[in-house]
């Protein structure tokens, strides 16, 4: 009712698995886990909060705002066979359910970084692959608006939050 009423345009479904260990487990050793399965995502600890995600919210480097998008998923069975992932690929790439989703969650980053970037580009979707999913990913990017002031990923970060995402 709430989203025909229009008060929302998107709901994120989340779920928590709690895991329980015999012994307490090491940040490193988890790290060092998440790195060797998921060498291509930024691997993170902080605090007791340990994961990997291939998403970066924004980042800026030489005057560039840089900003990786993911959504639209579809998982790997874990002994995929090339066709296999090929298929699976070529059915989320050509899903409208998730192309619109991916398109919400593109239009949210870029309208948010419109008023302080230039040039702003977007490029995708493309697929991306992880050992145990597929996503649907894009680039975001463009040219600070006002180099003679200082800007910070935790200014532009301020900007984008709550993402489509959350």
């Amino acid at each position: 009712e709430r989203i025909a009423a229009g008060a929302a345009e998107k709901v994120v479904l989340a779920r928590q698995v709690v895991a329980t260990a015999e012994s307490p487990l090491s940040p490193t050793w988890l790290l060092q886990r998440l790195n060797s399965r998921f060498n291509t995502t930024w691997n993170y600890a902080i605090d007791s909060l340990v994961g990997a995600t291939p998403e970066m919210l924004v980042r800026v480097k030489g005057g560039r705002v840089e900003s990786t998008v993911l959504a639209g998923t579809i998982p790997l069975p874990l002994s995929a066979t090339e066709t296999q992932i090929d298929s699976l690929a070529t059915q989320l790439i050509n899903s409208d359910k998730d192309l619109v989703e991916h398109a919400h969650a593109v239009d949210s980053v870029a309208n948010a970084l419109a008023p302080v970037c230039i040039q702003l580009k977007v490029v995708g979707p493309e697929i991306l692959e992880l050992p145990n999913i597929l996503h649907l990913v894009s680039d975001v990017s463009g040219t600070y608006a006002n180099p003679g002031t200082a800007v910070t990923s935790l200014l532009l970060a301020e900007l984008l939050h709550p993402t489509a995402a959350v």
